[in-house]
C-alpha cells in the first residue's frame, strides 16, 4: 500500500580529470577562437550545472521519500489521524503545491501522478539563479582549462576538465557531426536536451532541461557552425564537416556581455 519509493543516490561528479583534443583548419582570427573557446566553456558548464542540480532534486527525492515512507509506516500501525493528516498536507502544499496532497490519503497517488515527479521539485527561480551565479556551482577545480594551444596553420588546441561533463561536450560535437546523416529530424536543441538528461541521470524534470538548453544553445550553435565550415575536427575520431568549404567563415560578432563568472 506504501505509494513511495527510494530513489538511487546520485553522486555529484567526480573529480577525475580528462582532455578534449581539436584540430583546426584554414586562417582563424582572435575573435574567432575566443568565441569558440567560450562557446566550449558555456556548454561544458551547462552539463556540470545540470549534474549539481539533479543531485539536489535527487536529494530532495529522498528526503520527501523517507518522510512519506515513515507517514504511511504510522498510519499502518496507528490508523489516520486527523491531526497527522492535517501536518501533512500542510507539509506537502507548502514544499509541492496542491498536485502533492493527495499523497498523504490512504488510498496514494492518484491521477496517474508518481511521488518522483513531484519530489523532483526545483522552482524555476532557483535553476535561473544557478545561471545568473556559476560560481556557486562552479569552483575553480571544476573549470574548464586550456591545457595546450598551437596557433599555426593546421593547428589545435587542447582542453582539460572533468571528465563527465568533457565526455558529453564530446559526444556533443559527435552528434553535430552526424546529424546531416543520423540526426536529419532533431535540432541542435533536442540533441543538447539528451546530453543534458544524461548528465543528470533522469533527475530533471523536462521544464529544468529546457531551461538549460535554452542557455546553452547559441553556443551549441556557434560551435556547429565552426563544424560545418571545416574549421573545427575532433581529434581521434572519424567526425569530420558535412560539407567543408573553402570559403573564409563570415563572422558575426555578438555584444559584450554585461556580467560572468563571479569570484
Amino acid at each position: 500500500m506504501n505509494p513511495t519509493k527510494f530513489p538511487t543516490p546520485l553522486s555529484a561528479l567526480s573529480l577525475e580529470v580528462t582532455n578534449l583534443e581539436f584540430s583546426t583548419k584554414d586562417a582563424w582570427s582572435a575573435y574567432d577562437l575566443g568565441l569558440a573557446l567560450s562557446a566550449f566553456d558555456s556548454i561544458y558548464s551547462t552539463f556540470v550545472l545540470a549534474r549539481h542540480l539533479a543531485v539536489l532534486a535527487n536529494q530532495r527525492h529522498q528526503q520527501s521519500a523517507d518522510q512519506l515512507e515513515r507517514y504511511w509506516e504510522i498510519l499502518g500501525r496507528e490508523g489516520p489521524h486527523l491531526d497527522m493528516l492535517a501536518h501533512e498536507w500542510h507539509r506537502l502544499l507548502r514544499h509541492y503545491g496542491p498536485g502533492a496532497a493527495s499523497l498523504v490519503l490512504p488510498f496514494g497517488p492518484f491521477g496517474g501522478q508518481q511521488i518522483e515527479q513531484i519530489a523532483q521539485h526545483l522552482p524555476v527561480t532557483e535553476v535561473e539563479y544557478y545561471l545568473r551565479n556559476p560560481s556557486e556551482y562552479l569552483p575553480s577545480t571544476h573549470e574548464l582549462r586550456i591545457k595546450k594551444i598551437a596557433i599555426s596553420s593546421p593547428g589545435g588546441f587542447t582542453l582539460e576538465g572533468l571528465g563527465e561533463p568533457l565526455r558529453e561536450l564530446r559526444e556533443l560535437i559527435k552528434d553535430l557531426c552526424y546529424r546531416n546523416r543520423q540526426e536529419r529530424q532533431k535540432g541542435d536543441i533536442e540533441i543538447l536536451k539528451q546530453r543534458i538528461d544524461i548528465v543528470a541521470q533522469q533527475n530533471l524534470n523536462p521544464n529544468h532541461v529546457q531551461i538549460l538548453a535554452e542557455s546553452a544553445i547559441s553556443d551549441t550553435e556557434e560551435v556547429a557552425g565552426l563544424i560545418e565550415d571545416g574549421h573545427l575536427l575532433l581529434e581521434d575520431s572519424d567526425c569530420g564537416p558535412p560539407n567543408c568549404s573553402n570559403m573564409p567563415r563570415k563572422q558575426k560578432r555578438r555584444p559584450k556581455p554585461h556580467g560572468g563568472k563571479q569570484d
